[in-house]
């Protein structure tokens, strides 16, 4: 939520920013990659701490449209660890697209946007709730009465996944219950990495590579938790640490840009170009201050 709160902030200032870094690219070449973080594509999940959850699929619509239109190039994982073991240059432009948690939406309402511009995106997936004929515990009640179609606040189906997956679309786990790493014990962090990785395989019948880190930010997983990912067989791992990636970028501890609502296009359009990647230090001040006043205490 401080995330959120803080790109409301930026808003005003955003395009100063902007403006001084369309002249740092005219002498310096921007060679990151910037991983955009979705989650569900609704119109339906209302409240007041759910807006980092939801962007409306006419919003979504037009941010796939921008990029479409200004030739942005969108790859998946595989490539930018291809890029980072062979030290090859960046394309400029380049995004990699993920969704968190597994909602039914991200395929009746993002999938149909996504292959429309052949765009491919990553879904990380909480194993436990697939299937379930009820919206998630953290949206249960908090979906508007006009909300579009039944599958708002959903979880995906196991036909649904499939059906990303063979279409190209990359599947990684989000652990099986969705709880902070940094919180567990190491048996328990193993058993969320080894089951959620297997259910995964089961359904799909293929190698599940990649891990998305539940909640992601600072306190919410350690080193700890990023050699028992690397040892788990996971290939990387996405955080939700905000800011930009580069060939010599933590492969477990992948940054990502936050996308909300009220982002539109034009605020869309900064985030990535970089303007928000200072959403980072935010991010980390926070953390730092939220300890110190533990420790007071």
């Amino acid at each position: 939520m401080l995330t959120y709160y803080f790109c409301l902030l930026m808003r005003p200032i955003s395009p100063i920013i902007d403006y001084f870094l369309r002249i740092k690219r005219l002498f310096w070449a921007d060679n990151s990659v910037r991983i955009l973080n979705y989650h569900s594509i609704s119109s339906g999940i209302k409240g007041k701490r759910l807006q980092h959850v939801a962007v409306s699929p006419e919003v979504f619509s037009s941010q796939m449209e921008f990029l479409a239109r200004h030739r942005f190039n969108i790859v998946d994982l595989d490539t930018l660890l291809d890029w980072i073991r062979n030290r090859q240059p960046v394309p400029p432009r380049t995004l990699i697209l993920t969704f968190d948690d597994g909602y039914e939406d991200n395929f009746t309402k993002a999938f149909p946007i996504l292959n429309r511009h052949s765009f491919r995106a990553v879904f990380s997936i909480i194993t436990d709730y697939i299937d379930k004929d009820s919206p998630f515990p953290w949206i249960s009640g908090r979906l508007s009465e006009k909300k579009g179609d039944d599958s708002e606040g959903m979880p995906l189906k196991r036909w649904q996944l499939l059906a990303l997956s063979h279409s190209g679309m990359t599947i990684a786990s989000h652990t099986c219950h969705h709880n902070s790493l940094s919180r567990m014990d190491q048996e328990k962090v193993t058993e969320e990495l080894s089951e959620s990785r297997k259910e995964l395989e089961e359904i799909l019948g293929a190698k599940i590579r990649y891990f998305t880190f539940p909640y992601g930010s600072w306190g919410d997983f350690n080193d700890r938790d990023k050699k028992l990912v690397q040892s788990g067989g996971y290939k990387a791992a996405l955080s939700t640490k905000a800011g930009h990636n580069t060939l010599g970028s933590d492969l477990y501890e992948l940054r990502r840009i936050p996308v909300f609502d009220m982002d539109g296009v034009s605020n869309f359009k900064r985030k990535v170009m970089g303007v928000y990647d200072v959403t980072g230090v935010v991010q980390r001040l926070g953390f730092e201050l939220r300890r110190l006043t533990k420790r007071r205490k």
